[in-house]
Order: C-alpha cells, then structure tokens, then sequence
C-alpha cells in the first residue's frame, strides 16, 4: 500500500493519514513501534503515540522506517509505503 502524500502540514489530510496508521500499524506485543531515522538512531515509542504524532516525527527527517510486528513503514518526501514481510512457504 502506498500513500502518495500523506498531507503533512495540511489540518484537512494529516488526520486522514493518522487514522490509516492506527489501522494498519499492528504494534509489537509490549504496544511498540521503531522509529529508525538513521541505522544507529531510533526511538521506541508506542504505537498510539506515533499514531497520535507521527508529523512530528517524520518532520526532522526526509525519511524514516517505522518497524511494527511484522511490518515497516517507509517515509520519504511527504509518501508512506507500507512493506509487509511475506511467508516464504506461501
């Protein structure tokens, strides 16, 4: 899945974004997600805290990942691509 702009800035289109994240992003079993800004700068924050703010957290970056379960998300430039792991037995 992909969201081309995710409306950062835009009071109209940032809560449309919010409410996609909380229903895709499944948090790790302690309710956690990982924000990766660099590969040794992260955060471990809750899922509904990032949720709740995630434009500040992708503002002080062009990109980020955000590692949750199973998943990631990758933000680049104002787009969000959701990379799902697949079964290799499938």
């Amino acid at each position: 899945m992909v969201i081309p702009d995710c409306g950062w800035g835009d009071e109209e289109a940032e809560p449309k974004t919010t409410r996609l994240f909380q229903s895709v992003l499944e948090p790790d079993p302690d309710g956690c997600v990982y924000v990766c800004y660099r590969k040794n700068k992260a955060l471990k924050v809750s899922a509904e805290l990032f949720c709740n703010k995630w434009s500040d957290f992708c503002y002080p970056s062009d990109y980020l990942i955000v590692h949750f379960g199973e998943s990631a998300l990758l933000y680049y430039e104002d787009c969000v691509f959701f990379l799902e792991q697949r079964n290799k037995g499938a």
